[in-house]
């Protein structure tokens, strides 16, 4: 998308946590994480202008990494798999991007 640097973002608890569900309602996408730790968090993004998936669901996390895009008031967020650099894992294919104005972390 562009060469913008990624910065992470988020908990710490998301490393070695894991995707556990992925609601769209409009323009809105609710991400639950179940940390490393056994900890949930709701990660709400709002404005959201594209979502790329692929079996996010169970994804193990590395971490959630953030850039800037060429439009000033968007991001994109990467929940970064664990396995991404194993491309003879399984699980290496699974991938959730988000494109949005915001995001929001709220622990349950």
């Amino acid at each position: 998308m562009n060469d913008r640097p990624f910065r992470y973002v988020g908990d710490p608890d998301f490393h070695d946590g894991y995707v556990r569900a992925v609601v769209q309602v409009g323009n809105s996408v609710l991400v639950t994480i179940e940390g490393g730790s056994g900890k949930r968090y709701k990660v709400s993004f709002e404005n959201v202008t594209l979502v790329e998936s692929r079996t996010p669901e169970d994804m193990k996390l590395y971490a959630l990494a953030e850039k800037d895009t060429a439009v000033d008031t968007l991001h994109q967020y990467e929940f970064v798999n664990w396995h991404h650099d194993e491309p003879d894992e399984p699980a290496s294919k699974s991938f959730l991007r988000i494109i949005a104005q915001k995001f929001s972390i709220t622990p349950e």
